[in-house]
């Protein structure tokens, strides 16, 4: 099956890799602390040579 998947839809030979490029929305390191905070990611991502753009929540926070 996943085979199948990566042949005939992905094709896997000719677009061996996926891109992912984001923006963290309102993100600022010094804020970030140990209680959890929502923050919206904005980004593109490219398969088989399209891009798309994806908007969704996230949830963050410092651990040790």
């Amino acid at each position: 099956m996943q085979e199948h998947f990566n042949n005939n839809y992905m094709e896997s030979n000719r677009f061996p890799t996926a891109i992912f490029k984001e923006k963290i929305a309102k993100f600022d390191l010094k804020n970030i602390n140990t209680t959890v905070g929502e923050y919206q990611i904005n980004g593109k991502i490219t398969i088989r040579g399209r891009t798309k753009r994806l908007f969704f929540n996230s949830t963050l926070k410092r651990v040790d």
